[in-house]
């Protein structure tokens, strides 16, 4: 079992690159995170023994789409490789250099998105240029997002001074495991290039809602009716998921 001082060795920024996409690794005593464009997930599970390091990335996708993560630091960078659960067989590549200490006194902090009561930003810029994932319907649909009051959510840089992120056009939008899957799975196939959802890749997406939930289910969150086939197939919800415009940082706040 690694020692506690072993572990603190590791904390603080790094700059990753996971199979080809840039983002900022940040570890700690209480929150360690992977912030991506597309947004902030949560690492578990760390374990370093000195060398070899170990840790859990949680996908906001669902869990079929967290991947574990190995690799060994060598001097003030890591290499190592990643799995994907629901990609059995299929090993990826990453890498990491800490942010020397200038940077971190630096640097400004980063505002949550998708984590920590923040909402997920409406358009990620990922590949398949869809917005509100996760949401049940195509992007953003009017009739199942609802505006609410902007959202202020206070953080605290380095030295403990803290600033207020403000997450302005915000909204709520239903949503369900189902769509969940079915929107991560259509973003998988966007990033190997398939941008018809024709292709091969998004119908197999299809099959797989149709085989799990049932045909009128998926084509009832698909909302091609609008209102009219919400009132009367009556699909099923599991929640709400809340999408804004990018964050906005603001402070120092306080003496």
């Amino acid at each position: 079992m690694e020692s506690e001082s072993n572990l603190h060795s590791v904390y603080g920024s790094w700059e990753m690159v996971a199979n080809g996409y840039h983002g900022t690794m940040n570890l700690g005593d209480r929150d360690s995170t992977i912030q991506f464009e597309a947004g902030t997930e949560k690492i578990t599970d760390i374990s370093f023994d000195g060398k070899k390091i170990e840790f859990y990335r949680n996908s906001n996708y669902g869990s079929e789409y967290s991947q574990s993560y190995t690799g060994e630091l060598s001097g003030e960078a890591m290499t190592g490789t990643f799995i994907q659960l629901n990609l059995p067989g299929e090993i990826f590549h990453w890498s990491a250099e800490r942010k020397n200490d200038a940077e971190d006194q630096l640097a400004l902090p980063t505002c949550p998105i998708g984590t920590d009561g923040a909402p997920n930003l409406r358009d990620p810029g990922i590949a398949s240029v869809a917005q509100c994932r996760g949401a049940c319907g195509e992007d953003c649909p009017s009739d199942r997002c609802d505006p609410v009051e902007h959202i202020v959510i206070p953080i605290t840089d380095a030295q403990g001074q803290q600033y207020n992120c403000v997450y302005n056009n915000v909204i709520s939008c239903l949503t369900h495991q189902g769509c969940r899957d079915h929107d991560a799975c259509y973003d998988k196939c966007a990033e190997t290039g398939e941008s018809s959802l024709f292709g091969p890749c998004h119908i197999e997406c299809n099959r797989e809602c149709f085989v799990k939930w049932g045909d009128a289910q998926c084509n009832a969150w698909a909302d091609y009716a609008g209102y009219v086939g919400d009132y009367w197939i009556d699909p099923d919800f599991d929640g709400v998921m809340l999408f804004s415009d990018p964050p906005e940082l603001i402070g120092p706040i306080g003496p």
